[in-house]
């Protein structure tokens, strides 16, 4: 019977993903309107959310040098949470320095593109976007958000290369690691798509999406095994 799904039922635990995608674009838009800049956020502010929410000691200078240590050290407490409210403080710092650029210009660009996005104008954001990963190709969230819009406009073979361009900067960025799974889908490649699913739960045990897409998949999957 866990088999005989519709198609409607198949598709809930990838629209839960890619509603969640879109949230985290427009994380961007809304970090700009607090800072009151027109920029996708100041990196002067970010550090110190980090540091309220977690006890930790970072300053704009070393978020942006020390970005891969702080990353590691922050998957590293992800993956050890031992509750779901502590696994959202920490995936909220993680995409704090996710979107760190260190770059005014960079910041710019991506408010508006974040701004585009919530006003459905995706050719403009992914222009802008096509801009970020220009001039900051060592910039992973400007490949990751481009990657969302060709997502969204069905162009999965483009969404699929910029994500495997994040993984490339970060491999433990879970968001594009589940990005993968969708598309994987999308492809009928549900072994693969399982197994990208599991891995975001290696990092992160406390995703909702991953934990709904990883049961759907496990049913159809290991079950057509037996």
């Amino acid at each position: 019977m866990a088999l005989m799904m519709s198609k409607k039922d198949r598709l809930r635990p990838k629209l839960v993903l890619i509603a969640g995608l879109c949230l985290t674009m427009g994380a961007v838009g809304v970090q700009a309107q607090e800072q009151g800049k027109g920029t996708a956020f100041s990196t002067g502010e970010r550090p110190i959310l980090v540091q309220g929410a977690l006890g930790l000691n970072l300053d704009p200078d070393r978020t942006i040098k020390d970005r891969g240590i702080i990353l590691s050290n922050l998957y590293e407490r992800l993956q050890a949470a031992d509750s779901k409210e502590t696994a959202e403080r920490l995936v909220s710092a993680i995409e704090k320095i996710w979107l760190a650029s260190g770059s005014d210009t960079i910041d710019v660009l991506m408010g508006r593109a974040s701004t585009a996005f919530e006003n459905e104008n995706l050719k403009l954001a992914k222009e802008l976007l096509d801009s970020v990963t220009e001039i900051a190709p060592e910039y992973s969230e400007g490949w990751s958000k481009r990657a969302i819009i060709e997502f969204r406009n069905k162009d999965y073979v483009a969404a699929m290369r910029d994500l495997e361009k994040v993984l490339e900067l970060d491999p433990r960025h879970f968001r594009a690691i589940q990005g993968l799974g969708a598309i994987l889908e999308e492809f009928d490649k549900k072994e693969k798509a399982l197994e990208a699913y599991r891995r975001v739960l290696k990092i992160h045990p406390f995703s909702d999406s991953a934990q709904n897409s990883e049961q759907e998949l496990s049913r159809e999957v290991e079950g057509q095994r037996i």
